[in-house]
């Protein structure tokens, strides 16, 4: 299948007008935009110089190497991936020769930076250090890819992964991954390939052997859901959530608020409603955002006195309404020139 020059089988292909399809090469993949050629190019991410640390030298494992990793992680945690991605700088310009776990950690800075265009250089230091990616290394370019809104490089890296690296395998955070992607791109078909792929294979033969010892688990299900509900595709949407109970995962919450923010935008907040009881139902608990959603969806629909009693069933199934409950349902009455009503919320 093509869609915007994108194709997810790894073979040349043809299809019905003639156009052929072919599968990136490169470990970085194939840029299938101008944009995402021109983001490509560049980089401040520098191959590290020959190591001076006999311990790096040897191959054998740098405690500094190992501690300084350490530190990068922790910075990342700490929001302060520019710091982590300095360390990694002074690492190398002491001599020490980065694992590819430092490697890996630094690409996660780069992705929190949003400095995409490091890739290829951080891409070339690995290569010139010799370093094998593994399964951990490719699922952290492919998120990079995602973020950067570059799924042409990040199917074509999923494919390296799955063809040119043996015993090097997609996970199941690959394939969430990339199905996120998609459905971030706008692309829910493709996003819905991808789990096809992954759930038995696509038709021919290729996606059940690359994705034989995978299955989805809650978290594609509610990543596919999410898909098909940002385009209001809300029929696609429940066939996910029919096929994720006929395979023995039950919706959770996340899954709920999912389809209730789609009905709500859709002004249908009647329907998001409907879910709570069905909630109820599975022993779910509702939570601040679910009752949010459908605060919100009355607001917006001008239905200010079934947001005030949604508010008040919140209050009897023992959720707290938060200050974003409140906030919207002051706006709501504002909106409305309802002075009186907002100043009994205020209260």
């Amino acid at each position: 299948m093509l869609e915007n020059g994108i194709q997810l089988t790894p073979a040349s292909t043809s299809n019905s007008t003639g156009k052929t399809r072919n599968n990136g090469k490169e470990l970085n993949g194939s840029a299938s935009t101008e944009e995402e050629k021109r983001q490509g190019n560049g980089g401040d991410v520098q191959p590290p110089p020959p190591s001076t640390c006999t311990t790096c030298a040897k191959g054998h494992t740098c405690q500094a190497v190992v501690s300084r990793t350490r530190e990068m992680r922790s910075l990342i945690d700490a929001k302060k991936p520019h710091q982590a991605q300095a360390l990694f700088d002074d690492l190398a310009d002491e001599g020490h020769r980065p694992s590819l776990v430092t490697y890996t950690t630094l690409l996660t800075a780069v992705t929190n930076q949003r400095a995409f265009e490091a890739i290829p250089s951080l891409l070339a230091g690995i290569d010139a250090a010799g370093l094998r990616p593994d399964a951990i290394f490719f699922n952290a370019l492919i998120n990079s890819f995602v973020e950067a809104g570059r799924m042409g490089e990040a199917t074509s890296t999923f494919w390296k992964m799955s063809r040119h690296h043996p015993g090097c395998r997609p996970t199941i955070s690959t394939f969430n991954t990339l199905i996120k992607g998609f459905g971030i791109a706008g692309r829910p078909d493709e996003a819905q390939r991808v789990f096809d792929m992954m759930a038995g294979g696509d038709g021919h033969g290729d996606g059940a052997g690359v994705a034989s010892t995978v299955r989805p688990n809650l978290t594609t299900y509610n990543i596919l859901v999410k898909a098909w509900c940002d385009h209001r595709r809300l029929e696609e949407a429940w066939g996910v959530v029919g096929r994720m109970r006929a395979r023995g995962v039950e919706p959770d919450v996340v899954t709920y608020n999912t389809v209730a923010s789609a009905y709500a935008k859709n002004d249908e907040t009647w329907r998001a409603e409907e879910l709570v009881v069905e909630m109820v139902r599975a022993r779910l608990r509702t939570s601040e955002r679910t009752w949010g959603i459908i605060v919100g969806g009355y607001c917006r629909e001008g239905r200010l006195e079934e947001a005030l009693r949604c508010v008040r069933q919140m209050k009897d199934a023992g959720v707290l309404p938060n200050v974003i409950v409140f906030n919207t349902l002051l706006k709501g009455f504002l909106d409305a020139n309802d002075t009186a009503a907002a100043d009994d919320v205020r209260t």
